[in-house]
């Protein structure tokens, strides 16, 4: 017995290709991440202004005081966890040279452009 392969080709369906795979994962978890990031640094402006405010207006009452200073600090670690995340996705990235992390990278426009 003989085997026969054919391939057939559709003409419509010529400019069809395979989905993309890995990389297009690669791409919505970076876009996730940067987001995220952003997303972070917002509301560590917004918490820091908010417990400023509250210090301010605590009017020398040591329980507001207090919570202030709390708050300011939980905004501070914060802080430095968003900071390590950056630090550390940056770092990986570099050192193993892995090419879905560099699709993290931020791009700043220069100046007068």
């Amino acid at each position: 017995m003989f085997k026969v392969y054919a391939q057939i080709k559709n003409p419509v369906l010529n400019q069809v290709s395979p989905a993309a795979g890995g990389s297009t994962f690669a791409l919505q978890l970076a876009a996730i991440w940067r987001t995220s990031i952003v997303i972070g640094g917002l509301l560590l402006i917004m918490y820091l202004l908010w417990g400023a405010i509250a210090w301010i207006t605590a009017g020398g009452d040591k329980a507001r005081v207090e919570q202030a200073r709390n708050q300011l600090t939980h905004a501070v670690v914060g802080f430095a966890i968003l900071a390590g995340t950056v630090a550390l996705v940056t770092f990986v990235g570099s050192a193993l040279h892995i090419d879905f992390l560099q699709t993290l990278q931020f791009d700043l426009p220069p100046v007068g452009q």
